[in-house]
């Protein structure tokens, strides 16, 4: 792995964990507020938030592939604003090699997307989807006052 190599992996991996963070950050925003609107009183904020926790290797792993290629335009972007393009192609790298130099990072996005769907993703949503039950449940089967059994009295 040439200089280059490293220097556009790094831009771009740096781009793209940029995206994908704010995506993440607003998908668990609206998950949230969708979470909280449903009429359950007991269930609060804090047991939603665990829950979107729980499942937020599913949600990364959704927005990964936009993250990647909105990553790649922003940080391809700013590297021309830059003028690093330009230098780039004046010392003589072809295109080709730029593209090529963007290999390794599509690497590493393929392999963290391959993690999150075969060993995260599932664990995750399961215990999401665990917790969410026994949490709900859990307050169902809480005895209310009023539902309170009272034993009969004498002569009643």
């Amino acid at each position: 792995m040439t200089l280059l190599d490293r220097y556009l992996t790094g831009k771009c991996l740096a781009a793209i964990t940029t995206v994908v963070a704010v995506l993440a950050a607003l998908t668990v925003l609206f998950a949230l507020i969708e979470e909280l609107d449903e009429d359950n009183a007991h269930y609060g904020f804090g047991q939603a938030l665990q829950y979107l926790l729980l499942t937020m290797p599913r949600r990364v792993e959704e927005l990964l592939a936009y993250g990647v290629f909105i990553g790649l335009l922003l940080a391809l972007g700013d590297l021309s604003e830059g003028g690093e393009l330009t230098a780039m192609r004046a010392a003589g790298v072809s295109p080709g090699r730029i593209m090529l130099a963007l290999l390794p990072t599509l690497g590493i996005c393929l392999l963290m997307s391959l993690a999150l769907s075969e060993l995260l993703s599932p664990a995750g949503e399961r215990a999401g989807e665990r917790y969410k039950q026994t949490a709900l449940l859990a307050l169902v089967a809480k005895p209310s006052a009023a539902a309170a059994y009272i034993p009969p009295e004498d002569g009643v």
